[in-house]
């Protein structure tokens, strides 16, 4: 199981990010939980695929999560 937590901290006006992979027995050396706060959320189309993606990005760790996509 993989849980992703998203709050809104309304002071820093960040969103505060959290992953879970601790009870994924895919996950290998990588299983844990992750924290991160991220300044914004990213909508981004690949014209050929016909997808839309949404992103959390501007993170504390510096990577760019991929939330969900959908068929355009």
């Amino acid at each position: 199981m993989i849980f992703q937590n998203f709050n809104y901290n309304e002071d820093k006006q960040k969103i505060i990010y959290h992953l879970d992979n601790s009870q994924d027995s895919y996950a290998g050396e990588d299983r844990g939980i992750e924290k991160a706060e991220c300044s914004h959320i990213e909508k981004k189309s690949n014209n050929e695929e016909q997808i839309i993606a949404y992103y959390i990005s501007g993170c504390s760790n510096n990577e760019e999560t991929l939330l969900m996509q959908v068929d355009k």
